[in-house]
């Protein structure tokens, strides 16, 4: 061919060192990829001292004129969008489609001493991974748990949904609570509640503003 190729050529080697050569190569070959792990960035906080005084007056919770005629729009449109003709596919297809919008989601967990316990989730995270972090992050989390979205729905470590499938994307807080029937038998027992959260998370703990 009279077109310039660049090429590398190796220089003899020996037997062993081709078939070391060859191993390594098939070694390349037969390897997976690393994948980037999520770092949580579990986080603390207390709540602040002025959110138990925080007071707002009567007429913050008047609504404008324009207010109100943006509240009707919003319910006309949804009326309108519920009542067109949609097959399961159109439907799926745009639930989708809005869950693909966030590859994270931010949780915050209420716990019963008032703090909260923060960390980050892919979207795609499923619910034992939620009940791990929050049992690895509790000092005596092998006691049972429960674990409440909004609405008062109560999350099942045993089911495999993911948390987008939970509604619980781009961000959600839930509300920890100790088993009931545990911590009724720990009181007859003359008992303390449990200390929560482990010393290195409460060393940073912050409060929020």
């Amino acid at each position: 061919s009279e077109e310039e190729e660049e090429f590398l050529v190796l220089p003899e080697q020996s037997a062993d060192a081709m078939e070391l050569m060859k191993e390594r190569r098939d070694r390349l070959q037969r390897g997976e990829p690393v994948r980037a792990q999520l770092d949580r960035q579990p986080q603390a906080f207390r709540p602040s001292p002025n959110a138990q005084r925080f007071e707002l007056p009567p007429e913050f919770y008047n609504l404008t004129a324009e207010e109100l005629k943006k509240e009707q729009q919003q319910r006309t449109e949804l009326v309108e969008k519920n009542a067109m003709l949609r097959t399961k596919a159109m439907r799926e297809k745009e639930e989708q489609r809005e869950r693909r919008k966030y590859n994270y989601t931010l949780v915050r967990l209420r716990l019963p001493d008032g703090n909260l316990l923060q960390a980050t989730f892919y979207a795609w995270d499923r619910l034992p991974a939620l009940f791990e972090f929050v049992r690895e992050s509790l000092v005596d989390g092998w006691q049972p748990f429960e674990i409440i979205a909004p609405g008062g729905q109560k999350l099942q470590e045993s089911e495999e949904v993911t948390l987008v499938e939970c509604n619980l994307v781009p961000a959600a807080l839930l509300t920890f609570a100790w088993d009931a029937a545990v911590q009724a038998d720990i009181a007859a027992a003359g008992g303390k509640s449990p200390t929560l959260l482990k010393p290195e998370l409460l060393e940073n703990i912050q409060t929020l503003s």
